[in-house]
């Protein structure tokens, strides 16, 4: 181990020559880094990283929480013990295999288990009041850092003169504020990096831990190697884009975009002008050439400046991302809102969080939506098998329903629309199955069989159609180089032929040589351009010949798919023609089922069951209780008598209004039953509910009467009257106090509503239904309307008859129940209609659902549409009650 540690810090590798690590021993007049001086970096990480817990907790969170940032994490994922073996034994991706077998285990459908492990990814994923803590946090400690290395350097003249960073090298002492600078800077990263495997792992943990190490290798090298003073230069400019950055990513995650946008223009600015600018300027050229000049090289000078030119190149890279970002956010901003900062959404931390994560269909999704020539099929198959599912489901509850409720004939119909519910579902899951078998696979399997067999002709075709471009263009290449060589050789040609007479035999021979070798030369590239264009001729027809065969070959493809097509169309015409028989049976057992309803027998029977009987229900109501009641008060005897005689006589002048109002309701229903022209139905119904309420009134005080005339008696030492609710008034007492309950009798009183026959509910539904003319039919009045009448009721209640007496009616006398002012003038060839026009007043005496009203008009009665009038307002007597 002492031989390793010896060839580690090897002083020819360390330091300068003629250095040893004996002259950088600290003395009484200097100090100098010592690489022991790191290990107290450790236990100042762990402090920094409880440091920014409790700020995140305690400063960030509020700050987050009030700059109104969700708390909340993206959606859960439902529990699902299959899915999560899969998800965290197997894979968080799945394939497309994958994905249809745990759709076959599970009986899911393939998109919900995609979205099931697309949210069960986003739960691993921080939220954005996590990433809004986490930038604060470092936004809080890159400006204090930054803060501090400008004021250290402030005292320094290194900014000015950079050459100061190698005078006296590595004799230069360690001060105390460089000292701390650096133990912080590197604490801070080591807390980063120790916070990489306890926060929530994030997709680029692999690539800030690699980030991580090489800070902190280079602020260590820099540290032990004494080249401080260039090291804080470096951590100083690099903290001040920092500090933007995550200002921009604050503001994003707070959704102040303007602000983001400022902050990162800001960040772009400052980080290429720093990373490209001030760095190599500043940083780099004391490192190499100043350096070189006044120190000299040595091996970890090489590898220092190494490390600081692999740093530069990541700058670069980074400036090429920021201004990629910059210049796709500006063309966006072109066409809508400019929002550049998809950068400062911490795209280190998951952009795909978010729980709107955009949903990208599998492959075998794309095939069965995109394919073409019946793979479509594959989604009605799905279609019908899921709404047969759905169809199902719905049977079942409505079967579970009908189990609750009384067996009578529409009951029994409902029951019957279930069985045709499940009938229909069998069908559809039939038509689904079959429409999957007979259609879909084999489809797949021609298509697939054409594709096999389509990709070689393909691949011919391609080929011999290079062949002839290929050839095109050489033939067009070595004709113009024929035409060149033929131009030159007839100038050449023509120049001997013109000056052979005043050339000298010599002249001429080199002529003549050179006339030889420019025919030899044309001739040659003529013969040439022969060949290729007749290998241009053999490959065009050796092209035409393949697309023929290629041709024939696909044609016979597409009748074979078109016959396939025509045959599954027959297939599906006879499963539709099944389809519709099965589905004019189930119709024909639902109309018979609903032929046997009799609604008036069902109502009966609702009616007989739902009924109440009890004269003498007994109701228990809370009197009231009062403190002067105990006799184990610290109250007074005398005050408990004059506290209980002013109760006592409110309760008496409360008794003695309320029997003049029940005195005077008794009367006034007396007079509207004996007299039912003096008002209408139900006016003698409210004031009879009156009534009602002003008896129980009346009963509640009298019996409060009673008992408080009781514990007077009992007060003042006299025998307690007899009271018709002194036997029905009980006390009870719990933990603090007692309680007095009187039993009264309440008879159930049913409400009697007139009955409605079979033909009134198809009338009232006749009505909702949609008519060829605005105006409402009335209806019809005379012997031929009550025979229609006769035979429709005769029809349409399975053989009950109803007589409808007409004259009766007519000769009955109605009571005036209100008037009425026409809106729109109303003609009608009708003798039993009336004639109003616009501004007339009617009386009316009778009012109909169907929407028309009986009433007169000038001494003509006759019915009217209600539509047209407006109904004035009646004053009634209202009686009033103190309940």
């Amino acid at each position: 181990m002492a031989g390793i540690l010896a060839w580690f810090w090897n002083e020819r590798f360390w330091l300068p020559h003629n250095v040893t690590w004996a002259d950088l021993k600290n003395t009484d007049e200097a100090t100098f880094p010592q690489a022991e001086d790191l290990y107290l970096a450790l236990p100042l990480a762990f402090c920094i990283f409880m440091i920014r817990l409790v700020f995140e907790r305690f400063i960030a969170r509020p700050c987050a929480l009030g700059l109104k940032i969700q708390a909340n994490g993206p959606q859960k994922a439902q529990p699902n013990a299959i899915l999560e073996k899969v998800f965290t034994a197997i894979t968080k991706h799945p394939d497309e295999k994958r994905l249809e077998g745990l759709s076959k285990q599970l009986d899911w459908d393939v998109r919900t288990i995609q979205r099931w492990f697309r949210q069960r990814r986003n739960q691993e994923k921080p939220s954005t009041l996590t990433r809004f803590c986490e930038s604060m946090w470092r936004f809080t400690f890159y400006l204090y850092i930054f803060t501090y290395g400008v004021r250290f350097l402030k005292k320094t003249t290194l900014i000015l003169n950079t050459r100061e960073c190698w005078y006296n090298y590595p004799y230069q002492p360690l001060t105390v504020d460089l000292h701390y600078y650096y133990i912080v800077e590197l604490s801070f990263y080591l807390s980063l990096l120790f916070s990489q495997f306890t926060d929530i792992r994030r997709k680029d943990f692999l690539v800030m831990v690699i980030h991580h190490l090489a800070t902190i290798s280079l602020i260590t090298f820099s540290y032990v190697n004494n080249m401080a003073r260039v090291g804080v230069l470096v951590m100083c400019l690099h903290d001040a884009a920092d500090i933007l950055l995550e200002a921009a990513k604050m503001a994003n995650y707070a959704k102040c975009q303007r602000l983001c946008n400022f902050i990162f223009v800001m960040f772009s600015l400052v980080f290429i002008s720093s990373r490209l600018g001030v760095y190599p300027v500043w940083i780099l050229n004391t490192t190499l050439f100043e350096s070189w000049e006044i120190v000299g090289p040595y091996p970890s000078w090489w590898v220092f400046n190494f490390l600081l030119l692999l740093l530069q190149a990541l700058h670069s890279f980074w400036s090429y991302l920021i201004v990629k970002i910059a210049c796709r956010a500006i063309s966006k901003g072109k066409s809508g809102k400019w929002n550049p900062l998809h950068v400062s959404k911490d795209d280190r931390s998951d952009i795909e969080s978010s729980s709107d994560e955009e949903e990208v269909p599998s492959p075998a999704l794309k095939l069965h939506s995109s394919s073409t020539n019946g793979t479509n099929g594959t989604n009605g198959a799905e279609l019908e098998i899921s709404y047969a599912k759905g169809l199902q489901k719905l049977a079942g509850k409505l079967i579970k329903t009908s189990r609750g409720m009384a067996s009578n004939s529409t009951y029994n119909a409902w029951s019957h629309v279930s069985d045709e519910m499940y009938s229909v579902a069998d069908i559809h899951r039939t038509l689904g199955n079959a429409l999957q078998q007979e259609a879909i696979l084999e489809i797949r399997q021609i298509l697939d069989e054409h594709t096999k067999r389509k990709r070689p002709l393909d691949s011919a075709v391609e080929k011999t159609g290079k062949l002839v471009i290929t050839n095109w263009n050489e033939q067009l290449k070595i004709k113009k180089k024929l035409i060149g060589f033929t131009r030159e050789h007839e100038a050449l040609f023509s120049f001997v032929d013109n000056n052979k007479q005043i050339c000298t035999e010599k002249e001429k021979q080199k002529m003549l040589n050179r006339l030889t070798k420019s025919a030899e030369a044309q001739a040659k590239t003529d013969e040439e351009y022969f060949n290729i264009n007749m290998a241009g001729h053999h490959f065009r027809l050796k092209w035409e010949t393949t697309v023929k065969n290629c041709y024939q070959i696909i044609q016979e493809l597409e009748k074979q798919r078109i016959e396939l097509l025509s045959n599954i169309l027959n297939k599906y015409s006879l499963h539709m023609s099944s389809f519709g028989q099965t589905l004019i049976h189930c119709q024909k057992q639902i109309g018979q089922a609903i032929q046997k309803v009799d609604v008036e027998k069902d109502i009966q029977i609702l009616v007989e069951e739902t009924s109440v009987s009890a004269e003498d229900n007994k109701a228990e109501f809370l009197l009231a209780d009062y403190f002067e009641e105990d006799s184990k008060t610290v109250m007074g005897k005398e005050r408990r008598k004059e506290a209980m005689k002013s109760k006592l006589q409110r309760l008496q002048d409360n008794i003695t209004k309320t029997k003049k109002d029940h005195d005077g309701l008794e009367r006034l229903v007396i007079t509207y039953t004996e007299n039912p022209s003096f008002s209408n139905k139900k006016n003698l119904e409210e004031t009879e509910q009156l009534l009602d309420e002003t008896t129980l009134k009346l009963d509640l005080l009298e019996a409060t009467h009673c008992k408080l005339s009781a514990t007077m008696a009992e007060l003042e030492g006299k025998p307690k009257s007899s009271h018709r609710f002194s036997d029905s008034i009980t006390k009870w007492k719990d933990k603090d106090y007692e309680h007095s309950i009187v039993q009264l009798a309440r008879p159930v009183k049913m409400k009697k509503t007139p009955f409605r026959s079979r033909q009134s509910l198809m009338t009232t539904i006749s009505d909702t239904a949609p008519t060829q003319s605005v105006i409402p039919q009335p209806p019809e009045t005379g012997p031929a309307a009550a025979e229609d009448n006769e035979m429709q009721c005769d029809d349409g209640l399975n053989g009950h008859f109803f007589e409808f007496d007409d004259k009766d009616e007519k000769d009955a006398e109605l009571p005036c129940i209100g008037k009425c002012k026409a809106l729109y003038d109303f003609s009608s060839d009708r003798d039993d209609e009336l004639k109003i026009r616009e501004g007339d007043l009617l009386d009316i005496f009778q009012k109909d659902d169907s929407g028309w009203w009986f009433g007169t008009l000038n001494g003509l009665k006759g019915h009217f549409p209600s539509t047209y009038v407006e109904e004035l307002p009646t004053f009634n007597i209202n009686m009033s009650s103190d309940v």
